[in-house]
């Protein structure tokens, strides 16, 4: 549970180092999305700790490092990026070595 600290840091840094005002005059949408990210970072990370205490590592692990796959996925769907041969074979055998890990 070192997040925490880790955050109250940078925090502290921030309003150090850079005025509160000129670090809201940005990119409104951005800030919010970075906002967003950290809050489904803090999530993921909550759940995989959960899941890691819940059930067998052998499961738990070999899910969390097939997520390059659901990235390759999603640029697919909202960034209209190619997804060559290459990769969707990859994606089918990331997907069928958790499968059998599982088992």
């Amino acid at each position: 549970m070192g997040y925490g600290r880790y955050v109250i840091s940078v925090l502290i840094y921030a309003v150090i180092v850079y005025k509160p005002a000129v670090l809201l005059a940005g990119d409104k949408i951005g800030i919010w999305l970075a906002i967003g990210a950290g809050v489904a970072g803090g999530i993921g990370g909550i759940a995989f700790y959960f899941l890691m205490t819940t059930k067998d590592a052998s499961i738990v692990a070999p899910l969390t490092a097939v997520y390059p796959a659901l990235t390759a996925i999603l640029a697919f769907i909202f960034l209209h990026e190619q997804l060559t041969f290459v990769r969707v074979v990859g994606i089918i055998l990331a997907t069928m070595a958790v499968v059998l890990l599982s088992l």
